[in-house]
């Protein structure tokens, strides 16, 4: 019995892939994992004949799968894969124009946002108050008075897979002429 294993690795935690596997003339597969935290049992899971599986890891990690499959002659026959799973992405501060979370502006002035403390390959991006929609963060301030709230979030995208941060504002002030 040869087993071939598909993983994707990094795998985001909390988000579901899906892991597949072949062999020849099975009859039978499990499937264990090394940590329970990895989205499977540590104990053998009978799967019949099913050659995939969704799996949601719920921690950061590196976990190990275990595929065993038995053919028709009772002959049984392991693999594993490995599969890294990371945390969602973080940052832990959004400023504009080099200030904190604030800054009063001229009209028209031109505005710089920037992040800080980026999870490894995490990047900013501007993001409505929900946290739902991707949003631009402009360059230059409103020619008209009045207070604007700007919102961004880290983002990274593995294997397809694109996370955020939580959200985190700033305030644009526009003084009045």
């Amino acid at each position: 019995v040869i087993i071939s294993i598909t993983a994707p690795t990094p795998v985001f935690m909390n988000s579901a892939f899906t892991m597949s596997w072949s062999g020849t003339d099975v009859i039978n597969y499990k499937i264990k994992s090394n940590n329970a935290t990895s989205g499977i049992a540590t104990t053998d899971i009978d799967l019949g004949t099913a050659t995939s599986r969704s799996i949601t890891p719920t921690a950061a990690g590196t976990y190990v799968y275990t595929i065993t499959a038995t053919n028709s002659a009772g002959v049984t026959s392991s693999n594993t894969a490995t599969v890294v799973v990371e945390a969602l992405p973080t940052f832990t501060s959004f400023t504009v124009n080099s200030t904190a979370t604030s800054v009063t502006v001229a009209p028209s002035a031109s505005l710089t946002f920037a992040g800080t403390g980026f999870s490894t390959g995490a990047t900013l991006q501007g993001r409505n108050s929900a946290g739902t929609a991707n949003a631009t963060l402009p360059t230059t301030a409103s020619a008209t008075a009045g207070t604007t709230t700007y919102y961004a979030a880290a983002v990274k995208v593995l294997n397809g897979v694109t996370n955020y941060s939580p959200v985190r504002s700033v305030n644009v002030i526009v003084a009045a002429n």
